[in-house]
């Protein structure tokens, strides 16, 4: 059974905000603030009255404002600030009304940037997203700190986030790494040297941590470093750990990883690989004047779905008489991840919750095992699917150098339905052939020959995208059909 491993929660990114996405070089008043709300009505609606001001929560108030009549249109008088979705991961709920009972009209990723506006209920606001607008619970948002003029202007113009981000995520290992240390009575010292030279000291590795991570999430690590200090040792030759008698989880990615929602002085990153033991895993980044830290990251599936056309219910455990965290309406869309062959589990502020897997569809670009079925070309190398009993594929896939030589691939492969992939577990096949009238290469053929390689196949804007885990060739072969 697959657990969701949230590793540190962090602070949502403190970025700068204007309503044109750029900086300016002096406070604008709000009212005087140039967005698209101010020369275009979003929607068509009713009016209610706007107080001034939102204070105290008022029954009066709330109930005005959840009448069947509510006015969702974004102007420029009512303005507030430039605010943030301030969770530390899933989504935040935008309603059709200043009510939680009300429809669910759009989910808003954590750490995301939006306008607010006053809604005329204590304890809402009003805002857009996605081409929508509606109520957000003001519990949930914070308002962005103004940009620092300094680390501004000294972010590189030329961003390579991958790049960024696979370099930091690997630093991040080598930190999950040497501070997953134990030091309790009956467990032998067995202490291991640090083998990184960037790191010969206890002083090196909380600079390299405060390199690589910032915010709570550099703040753990170091506090679990002078929590088990006698976990340490600086020696002449370099720094010594005691490395704890357990496993721990790594972003795998040699798969390369998907960049979202890239900003001047932020962006996310998602790796594209897991494996059993490690889910794929997210990552925000941040800028901090000097160079890119990693502000937040955790583990999961990441899988958008949506409520079918019943209620559903949260609940505190996967058991159907556990207590009820939130009831969906149908058409709610929401960020799960797998838990067992029944159950999903939702991430929130402070707590899991678990939801039937029966209760909710895919909302992803999802595919079943029949859509990889067929044959894919990719130049010289082409791969042929086709089904097995059950669930399962077969995969041939051949990739020829000449007319005579090359090397065929073969997977007996497994189908995902929680992530919509092929997937191969240690058994993949890789030879090297050469027909006997022709000369061969200079290949060698031992680079060529294993028979316990681990493969994905996912399809993704109608391509099939390969991944081999023996050879963790880096970015996924991409076929067409």
């Amino acid at each position: 059974m697959k657990k969701i491993i949230t590793c540190i929660a962090a602070a949502a990114v403190l970025t700068a905000f204007t309503a044109c996405g750029a900086k300016s070089e002096e406070p604008v008043p709000a009212a005087e603030m140039t967005t698209a709300a101010e020369t275009e009505t979003v929607s068509e609606t009713t009016t209610v009255s706007q107080p001034e001001e939102t204070t105290a929560v008022s029954s009066e108030t709330s109930a005005a404002a959840t009448e069947d009549t509510v006015d969702t249109a974004l102007s420029s008088d009512e303005f507030l600030f430039g605010g943030y979705a301030a969770l530390d991961e899933g989504t935040l709920k935008m309603y059709s009304k200043p009510d939680n009972s009300a429809d669910v009209i759009a989910e808003i990723p954590y750490a995301t940037q939006i306008e607010i506006y006053s809604s005329g209920a204590d304890g809402w606001y009003k805002t857009g997203f996605d081409g929508k607008t509606g109520f957000v619970e003001s519990a949930y948002i914070s308002e962005i700190e103004p940009y620092i003029d300094d680390i501004v202007e000294s972010v590189p113009d030329m961003v390579d986030h991958e790049e960024i981000a696979v370099s930091k995520m690997n630093d991040l290992n080598l930190i999950i790494r040497l501070t997953n240390v134990m030091d309790m009575e009956g467990i032998p010292d067995n202490f291991v040297k640090v083998d990184d030279e960037r790191i010969r000291s206890l002083d090196d590795l909380k600079k390299f941590i405060t390199e690589t991570c910032s915010g709570e999430t550099s703040e753990n690590f170091i506090e679990t470093i002078d929590m088990f200090a006698d976990c340490y040792k600086d020696e002449e030759d370099g720094l010594y750990y005691n490395p704890a008698p357990r496993g721990f989880p790594v972003l795998i990615t040699g798969g390369g990883v998907t960049i979202s929602d890239p900003a001047m002085n932020y962006f996310t990153a998602t790796t594209n690989q897991g494996d059993e033991m490690n889910s794929p895993a997210r990552a925000v980044f941040f800028f901090d004047g000097n160079n890119w830290t990693i502000k937040h990251f955790e583990f999961g599936d990441f899988i958008k779905v949506c409520v079918k056309d019943e209620t559903a219910y949260v609940r505190t455990d996967a058991d159907d008489n556990a207590d009820v965290i939130e009831e969906l309406t149908a058409g709610t869309i929401l960020e799960v991840n797998t838990y067992d062959s029944e159950w999903y589990s939702v991430s929130y502020p402070e707590q899991y919750g678990y939801i039937r897997r029966s209760a909710v569809e895919y909302a992803d670009e999802s595919h079943g095992a029949d859509d990889f079925l067929g044959l894919w070309y990719c130049g010289r190398l082409w791969a042929q699917i086709d089904r097995t009993e059950g669930s399962g594929c077969h995969v041939y896939i051949k990739w020829s150098w000449s007319a005579a030589d090359g090397v065929a691939y073969e997977y007996d492969c497994v189908f995902d339905e929680a992530t919509s992939t092929l997937r191969c577990y240690d058994s993949g096949t890789c030879v090297y052939y050469c027909a006997d009238d022709a000369e061969a290469t200079d290949a060698d053929p031992a680079q060529y020959e294993f028979e316990n390689g681990s493969a994905v196949f996912e399809i993704k804007n109608g391509a099939l995208l390969w991944s081999e885990g023996r050879e963790a060739s880096g970015d996924p072969q991409i076929f067409e059909r």
